[in-house]
């Protein structure tokens, strides 16, 4: 065969071989642009995944702590809203409005419970002691030698009746005490 003769069928392979290959380069190309689109993509959704993920978990732990703290108050949200407990306001005895605080006595379980209000911490190397009048005598309720927390009742125990309340400061060490020395609240 003759050159002249070859040349028209290897043009042809030449052609078809340049198509293939601009075919061949086009995918590539289009496959890359897909494949960085995609990737950017599944960046930015894994991103927001992290970001719904970690506010999920704050979430989760902001409801863990409002429910334990739902189940610390609820039992004094009971006794504040029980009729059978009595209300006694204390006002300072100092005839300051600066402390006040409440009892809630129970008369028929005899429960008795403290609710400092604004009572602030006892000066150093004293504490409070919680005073009930039983038949015209003094009687020691409970002693608050920790610290306060305006926020919870305290427990002071078992009372079964009293006329006259009232809450003193008392020196740390003095055991001995059966008359309250400086009285700070008191009420009926």
């Amino acid at each position: 065969m003759s050159a002249a003769e070859q040349s028209p069928g290897k043009n042809r392979n030449t052609q078809t071989y340049l198509f293939l290959l601009t075919a061949c380069l086009t995918a590539l190309l289009i496959n890359t642009v897909a494949s960085w689109f995609f990737y950017s993509r599944w960046e930015e959704v894994e991103e927001q995944f992290s970001k719904l993920v970690k506010q999920q978990t704050e979430t989760s732990l902001q409801l863990d702590q409002t429910e334990s703290e739902l189940r610390m108050v609820y039992p004094e949200l009971l006794i504040l809203r029980d009729p059978d407990y009595s209300i006694i306001t204390l006002k300072s005895a100092e005839n300051s409005p600066k402390a006040s605080s409440r009892i809630y006595w129970n008369s028929y379980t005899r429960k008795t419970y403290l609710d400092p209000l604004s009572m602030g911490e006892p000066d150093s190397g004293k504490y409070y002691r919680v005073w009930g009048k039983v038949n015209q005598q003094w009687m020691a309720v409970g002693d608050i030698q920790s610290e306060l927390d305006d926020d919870q009742l305290i427990y002071l125990g078992n009372v079964a009746s009293a006329s006259q309340w009232l809450i003193s400061e008392e020196s740390v060490g003095d055991s001995t005490i059966t008359t309250p020395r400086k009285i700070l609240q008191s009420g009926q």
